[in-house]
């Protein structure tokens, strides 16, 4: 997840151990894990919308920047 944000990129995951606190709620679109349904629809809903695609990358490429750059564990 950490490289898919220094990508730019969404993340499609689900809520579990530490990861909401990693990419927060505007890089990530969380899935139930045991719905399949739940997992096909939202990553549906990424495929079909490019501005979504785009918002979460930037926060999360944003974030990145803030939280994970080598200044910051040195």
């Amino acid at each position: 997840m950490i490289e898919a944000m220094a990508a730019g990129l969404p993340v499609l995951t689900t809520r579990h151990a530490t990861i909401p606190e990693l990419l927060g709620e505007d890089g990530a679109l969380y899935v139930n894990k045991q719905d399949p349904a739940d997992i096909a629809a939202k990553l549906l809903q990424l495929l079909d919308n490019e501005s979504l695609r785009k918002s979460m990358g930037l926060a999360n490429q944003n974030k990145f920047l803030q939280c994970h750059t080598a200044d910051r564990f040195s």
